[in-house]
């Protein structure tokens, strides 16, 4: 059997460090050993954002601990390494240094290969590790450092659609939490202030959000909201504030990720085509909303991620034993049973509806339902989250049924309204057929999801 790979991955970019192991399963897949994290939140927090110098100082003094804790972790041995990655930037010079520093020696060391990796590569291609993405696809980084859209055409080969010219989104949000008192890390707790707040109090400027294609702006915005900060009276003005900047934010970026969909399009003749957003700011539920709402009636599957969590899961990913995305719902429930209880339901009402109503309407009618509920099952993730107030797995559970119910219906009233055309004797024959092909597409089809 051949040994398969091991790395070592060390990231201090900026005001994280972290170190993990990764390797790949059987099938080529790649796992995560271990992913060990230290934050500086508390460090900086009282300087109301990151300091370079303490931000070295704090990866000095920890990244050997957490490089044992992640070899701990994983339960692999030092000499079992096949090479050691470290972030080389963009990022703080004097947070990269370290890092680097550090991995190029464990590197000679151990006498195995290091290699520099590119920060912004990193964001592009991270969400293959939990998802069976296949190149190319349209990808949307909004970080506190970078936003930009990317084609991303395979390892190493990329084409930038947009970019900020200015300021990047996550400073952006970090900046107006700093305006309105909120302490360091802010840029998370403006969708906080922004629930209890009007978004349309304040009206803020978008800038070239009329030009430029899919590139972005915000450092007009960013003057409005300090402009506005300064008459600020009471708590409630900071919660409208807050709103109305997210809401500003989220018709920007829905208007420049629907011209970035243009821009792809033309460079990708694709009929199924992959959104992927990456970055702290993807954390952000309205604007995960927003960017939904911006994929429905197109070819786009949005799949969202921050850090190695998925929000939105790639359903059509392989299971998540498989180091696929897959879809969450509770293992060995899934979608099997609900849609098998529907389907004999189904089989039964159909017979007693069509006594009452005539086989060829009922069958029509089930016919219609079932047109109507593919599409929405099919994008049944997608939904989730826009509607919002409902779970993912709450929602299967209503429509699998729902489906099954009228799938098997259907499939029953063709085999029934068939059987009319032959003679008596073949009619049970017809039947049979029919309800085995409705029962077993209710079998086969839930492995296809779960």
């Amino acid at each position: 059997m051949n040994k398969k790979p091991l790395i070592l991955g060390i990231e201090t970019s900026c005001d994280e460090t972290a170190a993990s192991l990764i390797s790949e399963n059987e099938r080529g897949i790649p796992i995560i050993l271990s992913n060990i994290i230290s934050s500086q939140t508390e460090v900086h927090k009282e300087f109301g954002g990151v300091v370079p110098e303490l931000a070295a100082r704090s990866h000095l003094e920890k990244i050997d601990w957490i490089v044992q804790k992640a070899m701990d972790e994983s339960g692999k041995k030092i000499d079992e390494i096949d090479a050691v990655a470290a972030t080389a930037g963009p990022g703080l010079v004097v947070c990269l240094s370290v890092g680097l520093s550090f991995g190029k020696t464990f590197a000679n060391l151990i006498k195995k290969p290091f290699i520099a990796v590119n920060h912004l590569e990193g964001h592009a291609l991270s969400p293959r590790i939990n998802s069976k993405i296949d190149y190319p696809y349209l990808f949307l980084l909004i970080s506190g450092g970078h936003s930009q859209f990317l084609n991303v055409k395979g390892l190493g080969n990329y084409k930038r659609l947009g970019t900020t010219i200015d300021d990047a989104l996550g400073e952006a949000f970090d900046k107006t939490a700093k305006l309105l008192g909120i302490e360091f890390p802010g840029g998370p707790k403006i969708e906080v202030f922004a629930e209890k707040g009007n978004p349309e109090r304040y009206k803020l400027p978008k800038p070239i959000i009329n030009r430029g294609g899919c590139n972005l702006s915000f450092a007009g915005l960013k003057t409005a909201v300090l402009k506005i900060s300064k008459k600020i009276k009471t708590e409630q003005d900071k919660f409208d504030l807050a709103a109305s900047f997210q809401k500003t934010i989220i018709e920007i970026l829905y208007k420049k990720t629907k011209i970035a969909f243009l821009e792809f399009e033309k460079q990708s003749n694709l009929n199924k085509k992959i959104f992927v957003v990456a970055g702290g700011v993807a954390a952000n539920k309205k604007i995960r909303s927003m960017l939904i709402k911006a994929t429905m009636l197109t070819s786009f599957c949005m799949i969202s991620y921050w850090g190695l969590s998925y929000f939105v899961p790639n359903y059509l990913a392989s299971p998540v034993s498989e180091g696929g995305a897959g879809l969450g719902i509770v293992k060995g429930f899934g979608f099997t049973i609900p849609l098998n209880i529907g389907a004999i339901l189904g089989c039964i009402s159909f017979g007693l509806i069509s006594d009452r109503i005539g086989r060829k309407t009922t069958f029509g009618t089930y016919l219609l339902i079932v047109a109507l509920l593919v599409p929405i099952f099919g994008n049944i993730v997608q939904i989730q989250e826009f509607l919002g107030f409902i779970s993912l797995d709450a929602l299967v559970l209503i429509i699998a049924p729902l489906l099954g119910f009228f799938a098997t219906g259907f499939y029953s009233g063709f085999g029934a309204i068939f059987a009319e055309i032959f003679p008596t004797r073949a009619r049970g024959t017809a039947q049979g057929f029919s309800y085995n092909v409705g029962r077993g597409a209710s079998a086969i089809a839930p492995p296809l999801f779960a």
